[in-house]
């Protein structure tokens, strides 16, 4: 399975970026609709919805699907960064997709979606939680 760099443990190790994303969206939905059921205001219980998932996503992925022992102060900082900047690429996405390709926005939100995922598996594995040379 080897092909452009692709190994089997890689692969793997993509399979549980993906299934935490997963969790987070159920996590991340949960939270901002009990909100909502609470009768927080909409952008509140957004910002806390997506805290939570941040933290679940930062957890899973630093002890399952990476197997990080490096220092947390460090990766929790990095991990922002790259969060961060995908999120940016993503929205940059979402934008050209929504008002210059004029997709309709289920369409943009799932295309603009792989400007996330991608960007943030790699920036993860490379920066945030690379396994460092003893």
């Amino acid at each position: 399975m080897e092909r452009f760099g692709v190994t089997k443990a890689n692969a793997r190790q993509f399979g549980k970026f993906l299934l935490v994303g997963l969790s987070n969206t159920g996590l991340t939905l949960a939270v901002i609709l009990v909100l909502l059921w609470l009768d927080t205001p909409l952008l509140v219980a957004n910002v806390i919805g997506y805290g939570a998932g941040f933290v679940n996503s930062f957890i899973w992925n630093r002890r399952w699907t990476f197997g990080s022992t490096g220092a947390v102060w460090r990766e929790t900082i990095v991990y922002s960064g790259v969060w961060l900047g995908s999120y940016l690429l993503q929205m940059g996405a979402l934008l050209v997709c929504s008002r210059w390709l004029l997709l309709n926005d289920s369409l943009s939100t799932i295309v603009a979606m792989a400007f996330f995922t991608g960007p943030n598996f790699l920036g993860n594995k490379l920066l945030t939680f690379r396994k460092r040379a003893p």
